[in-house]
């Protein structure tokens, strides 16, 4: 048995990704999970976070990568197993977590991998709440704690490219498993994405903007503009 050597380790080990970087690794994974899903039965991967997408090369020219690690991936239309890592985890497998032995025959299918996908690439590119330990019993909140952080980002930093995040926010980071949009479809509009080739990664544009903005003029009269940009600055974390 032979493996495929992938040269610059898994992508928790890079930091300082753009935009365009971050939108290269969401339509590479979605093709990868268009082909995954499309079989029959259809195999869900079931643990995709930063430590199982290998890089195979980060250059000038981009980067490219690939899944890894499909221990817990299983080919079925339906799934059962409570299974995964829980910071990625799409919200029915969360939602598992208290009542495991009630919840034991309840099912799930392979769109838990879109929302961890999702979940991946708007982490690269504006980082995610800080997770408390709480929200390990309150599978709502986080859930609802992610998407609120990815919108404000969407919301307040239109002028810095934000159609990565509107796209996330629209078709993976969906609450409701059958609105989440499929594999197939994410593709084919993630390859429509425009405005997604900045070579600067999504929060050092926000930092270089606001510095650029900055004068002593205007601090007083910005406190509440600030409020909102420290509040939302201080709650990313990669």
């Amino acid at each position: 048995m032979t493996f495929e050597y992938v040269p610059d380790g898994s992508l928790d080990t890079h930091s300082n990704l753009s935009t365009f970087e971050s939108t290269q690794i969401l339509r590479q994974l979605l093709s990868a999970l268009r082909y995954l899903h499309g079989l029959r039965p259809p195999v869900g991967h079931r643990d995709i976070k930063p430590e199982n997408i290998l890089v195979a090369h980060r250059g000038d020219d981009g980067i490219l990568v690939k899944f890894a690690d499909f221990g817990l991936s299983k080919a079925s239309d339906t799934l059962k197993t409570f299974c995964g890592t829980l910071l990625w985890a799409a919200p029915e497998i969360y939602l598992k977590i208290p009542t495991l032995t009630a919840t034991a025959d309840e099912t799930y299918s392979v769109t838990v991998d879109l929302w961890s996908l999702g979940q991946v690439v708007a982490s690269l590119e504006c980082g995610l709440p800080k997770y408390k330990e709480a929200w390990k019993k309150d599978a709502v909140a986080w859930v609802r704690a992610i998407r609120e952080h990815v919108s404000d980002y969407e919301q307040y930093y239109q002028d810095q490219g934000t159609e990565l995040l509107y796209f996330l926010l629209d078709n993976m980071l969906v609450e409701d498993p059958e609105e989440r949009s499929s594999a197939d479809y994410c593709h084919n509009e993630a390859l429509r994405l425009s405005n997604c080739d900045s070579r600067i990664p999504f929060l050092q544009r926000i930092k270089d903007t606001r510095r650029r903005e900055s004068t002593p003029s205007d601090t007083e009269s910005s406190d509440d503009d600030d409020g909102k940009h420290s509040k939302i600055s201080d709650t990313a974390v990669r």
